[in-house]
C-alpha cells in the first residue's frame, strides 16, 4: 500500500519543483526588467544614484533577453510598459 502513496508523493514533489522553476523563470526576468525601468526613470529625472555607465552595464542582460526567440517580444513589451508606468520616457521638467 505504501508504493502508490510513494509514487504519488514523488510525482507531486516533481510537479512542485518544476512549478517552482517555471515560476522563477517568469518572476526573475519580470523583476529585473521592472528594476531596470525604475533605474532608468531615476536617471532620466536627474537622481544622483544611477550613472550612465552603471545603467549601460546593468542593461547588458536585457539586450540578450529581448533577442531570445520565444520570450523576446513579451519581455520587450513588458519593459516598454514598465518604462511608461515609471515615466522614464519623459524628460525631467517636460510637461505632459
Amino acid at each position: 500500500m505504501n508504493e502508490p502513496e510513494t509514487s504519488k508523493s514523488l510525482w507531486r514533489k516533481c510537479l512542485e519543483v518544476s512549478g517552482g522553476i517555471m515560476a522563477a523563470f517568469l518572476f526573475v526576468p519580470a523583476l529585473y526588467l521592472a528594476s531596470l525601468a525604475l533605474l532608468l526613470s531615476a536617471y532620466v529625472h536627474d537622481w544622483r544614484f544611477p550613472s550612465r555607465a552603471f545603467l549601460k552595464e546593468y542593461a547588458v542582460p536585457s539586450n540578450a533577453l529581448v533577442t531570445l526567440p520565444v520570450i523576446g517580444v513579451p519581455c520587450s513589451n513588458y519593459f516598454q510598459f514598465c518604462v511608461k508606468i515609471s515615466r522614464a520616457d519623459h524628460e525631467h521638467g517636460q510637461k505632459r
